[in-house]
C-alpha cells in the first residue's frame, strides 16, 4: 500500500499494511451499492488490462472520500492476466 493510499484511507503512514479488521472497515465504507461498480472495474482490468473509475466512501471516522481506482492488469508471458 502506498503512502498516498494510507493518507486517503485515514491510516497512519508506514510500512505495515492495515490489519484485516481495518481493511474490512474500508471495504464497508464503500457501501454495498458501490460493489457492483467496483467489481465491474476489476473485471474490466482483467478483460481489457486497464480500468478507471470512481466511487464514494464514508470512512469509519465519518469523513467522506471519492475513491478513484486505476487498475492495470499484470500479464504473464502468454498475455493472460495473473
Amino acid at each position: 500500500m502506498s503512502a498516498e493510499m494510507f493518507r486517503i484511507l485515514g491510516f497512519p503512514a508506514g510500512d505495515v499494511p492495515p490489519t484485516t479488521a481495518e481493511a474490512g472497515e474500508v471495504f464497508t465504507a464503500a457501501g454495498p451499492e458501490n460493489w457492483p461498480r467496483i467489481m465491474e472495474l476489476f473485471e474490466a482490468a482483467c478483460r481489457e488490462k486497464i480500468a478507471d473509475g470512481e466511487f464514494p466512501a464514508v470512512l469509519p471516522g465519518g469523513s467522506r472520500r471519492m475513491i478513484r481506482i486505476v487498475a492495470h492488469g499484470v500479464p504473464d508471458a502468454a498475455g493472460d492476466i495473473v
